[in-house]
């Protein structure tokens, strides 16, 4: 499945480079392991697809006291750029 979400230039890059290896996301979809990620930012400029390799629900975490929230662990698998981001938002989101 395939999940297509907003995230601001300075998340992308570090999630590019593999340095950020986890996204906090709010729990409105079934994310999924093994589920891909298309980050891209507000411009649709850059993008990034990224498979979800864990799902921590973070309502399980003891002491959590927030609302619905996933950690969701990933691995980055290929970078966009331009036309090349509008081209996979247009294959649509599948989550």
């Amino acid at each position: 499945m395939r999940h297509n979400l907003k995230i601001d230039h300075k998340w992308l890059t570090p999630v590019a480079s593999g340095q950020k290896k986890a996204e906090i996301r709010r729990a409105d979809r079934d994310f999924s392991e093994g589920d891909e990620l298309l980050l891209y930012t507000p411009d649709k400029s850059t993008g990034e697809i990224v498979v979800i390799t864990h799902v921590l629900p973070l309502d399980e975490v003891p002491g959590y006291k927030g609302g619905p929230f996933v950690s969701l662990s990933i691995e980055p698998l290929r970078r966009l750029f331009g036309d090349a981001v509008v081209e996979e938002l247009n294959k649509g989101s599948f989550g």
